[in-house]
């Protein structure tokens, strides 16, 4: 996910803290997002505009509406007290996350039997799609634009067109005899639809993403849309049964669209004392939706036996609810796509970010391509997913989108080393990652192996992440599995735990629950490394300071619990890496 400019937030005390249909953050806010338990009559509209709401646009598919309001919490309470509102919070902004990769996840034709993802749209939410040559080679793929920041549906920052790349672009501008590298998307014969919420800054509002979800589910059956990409997002500030953000894209997954969402760049963020743990983005806190961490593919051979955990890649659980996240991990880091040409990334991107003609073309010129350009981060992750399920739909368009992250998920490439180090070579800063259910999820994404899958989730029962739960009775954690969804248990014996995120990984086996009772993780010095890298602790309960204290992320007075709420301290701020190394990425 590339995210050049931070987003912060703070969390300041307020006498309101115990009004639950109020979001708090959303005392200071103009603009607004209010949820309705049902579609709002004419009187509900009436007193909200008599108490100063006054409507800016109204999302009927989620029965919410964008109002502005005159700033203050004592008018938010008092439409809060209205039965037929659900939930009010502010219209937040939200940001873009930012060759050798498509052979690590194996998505080359050789591996995917030439699978191309033909006829599978797939809309972009990003900052647009710039029509390059890649995309408008006959027959034209970019079948559908539109703009939702009245800037008009140019890429101006330069992400989508770069994430679309990834996705679907054919090569065209690297194939032939000149060339002896083509820069090819996983899902080279799919149509984009460009949905552009992200300005030239990429920045961009909630309401504009949700409006864009919403057009996605209007034009599916148009345009085929079996797939939604998402690099982007923002701090999550509610439960995800709260998010307005949340909301959208569980009604797109209910549409029978995939929703794939970057986890985010906070792997570094140690600003909460987490080590990058708990830093899950929204809206890839959701549990229905595929979130994707990064990856960096270190040979040049398109092995994937050395490729290691990009250091800035979001770590889980979700805040709030403690969802089991990412699901899957992919390549992010310095992926060569299109360029925006004259777009901000472009024109901002350090040297060693572009790409020199003699890297890829037969010459000897050192001058600097116009047609590619590396960026890094989970943004460049979430694409190669999002190309991979378009891969698998065009093979089964039957395929439900639980079906289609339980292949993923199941099929994950799972032999990792237990840690490793990244050296930031500007800062000297040294970064240990530990490759637990947190860190890569159930995997490394493997498109042949997915391909090959034809396992169906069963009726009645979902892929929906679980969650993570504290006791600090017996001082373990545990994940747990909802009575519908298809993980662990006995009578799915094909999907249990075990197989999904990897035996040797994750997974303590006599402590193991099973079940919708929970199955135990491992001891701390197996999953986090020893008693030095412990993310919590076995003697005391400060050793679970770092995730599960009440004084960073989770409620509770003794070290957590399962029904953790956001601490709301002045002192807390949540927001984006303050360094550039979603720009130019981890070294390899």
């Amino acid at each position: 996910m590339k995210q050049i400019f931070s987003v912060f937030v703070v969390f300041a005390v307020s006498s309101f803290a115990n009004d639950k249909k109020i979001a708090p953050d959303a005392g200071d806010s103009s603009t607004i997002i209010v949820q309705f338990s049902g579609e709002p009559d004419g009187p509900l509209q009436s007193r909200l505009l008599k108490m100063g709401a006054k409507l800016k646009q109204y999302m009927g598919n989620l029965n919410a509406g964008v109002y502005e309001v005159p700033a203050g919490r004592l008018r938010l309470s008092q439409m809060a007290k209205e039965a037929g509102v659900s939930y009010i919070s502010p219209d937040r902004p939200v940001a873009g996350y930012l060759d050798n990769a498509v052979s690590s996840i194996y998505a080359d034709f050789r591996s995917t039997g030439f699978a191309k993802g033909a006829n599978v749209g797939v809309a972009v939410i990003d900052s647009g799609v710039n029509p390059t040559e890649d995309f408008t080679n006959a027959p034209g793929r970019l079948v559908f634009r539109a703009d939702f920041t009245g800037t008009g549906t140019t890429d101006l920052y330069g992400h989508g067109t770069h994430v679309a790349s990834i996705i679907g672009g054919d090569g065209s501008l690297s194939s032939g005899l000149r060339y002896f590298r083509t820069f090819r998307g996983v899902a080279p014969s799919a149509n984009i639809v460009s949905l552009k919420v992200l300005d030239s800054k990429g920045m961009g509002t909630e309401s504009n993403v949700i409006r864009a979800i919403d057009a996605a589910i209007a034009l599916k059956n148009i345009y085929n849309i079996k797939v939604i990409n998402l690099s982007l997002g923002r701090p999550v500030l509610e439960s995800y049964t709260e998010d307005p953000l949340c909301a959208a894209v569980e009604k797109a997954w209910r549409a029978g669209i995939t929703v794939v969402v970057a986890a985010g760049n906070e792997g570094r963020n140690n600003i909460a004392g987490t080590r990058g743990y708990g830093m899950i983005m929204s809206p890839a806190n959701d549990p229905y939706v595929i979130t994707v961490g990064a990856m960096k593919d270190m040979a040049d051979n398109g092995s994937r036996t050395d490729d290691r955990i990009a250091s800035y890649s979001s770590k889980g659980p979700s805040a709030v609810d403690h969802v089991v996240k990412p699901d899957l991990v992919a390549p992010g880091n310095q992926i060569a796509a299109d360029a925006a040409l004259g777009s901000y990334l472009w024109q901002n991107s350090p040297p060693e970010m572009k790409l020199r003609r003699n890297e890829f073309e037969y010459t000897l010129s050192t001058a600097f391509t116009t047609d590619y350009v590396r960026l890094s981060g989970t943004s460049m992750s979430a694409a190669m997913v999002s190309g991979a399920v378009a891969l698998i739909a065009g093979r089964d368009p039957s395929a439900s989108p639980d079906t289609i992250k339980a292949r993923l998920m199941k099929t994950a490439y799972k032999s990792f080393p237990h840690s490793s180090t990244t050296i930031d070579p500007k800062t000297g800063k040294q970064y240990m990652s530990v490759y637990d259910i947190f860190t890569v999820g159930a995997g490394y994404l493997d498109v042949a192996s997915a391909l090959q899958s034809r396992e169906v989730v069963p009726a009645g029962k979902s892929a929906a992440s679980p969650t993570a739960t504290f006791s600090t009775v017996d001082r373990k954690a545990k994940i747990v599995f909802g009575n519908n969804i298809i993980w662990g248990g006995d009578e799915n014996p094909g999907w249990a735990a075990n197989i999904i995120w990897g035996s040797n990984i994750i997974w303590g086996g006599e402590e193991g629950g099973g079940g919708t009772g929970g199955q135990s993780l491992r001891s701390a010095n197996i999953i986090w490394g020893g008693d030095s890298e412990a993310v919590w602790g076995n003697t005391a309960v400060s050793g679970f300071n770092i995730i599960w204290g009440s004084n960073i992320i989770w409620g509770g007075e003794e070290g957590g619990g399962g029904t953790g709420q956001i601490v709301r301290t002045s002192n807390i701020i949540w927001g984006g890496l303050v360094d550039d190394v979603a720009t130019a990425g981890d070294p390899r």
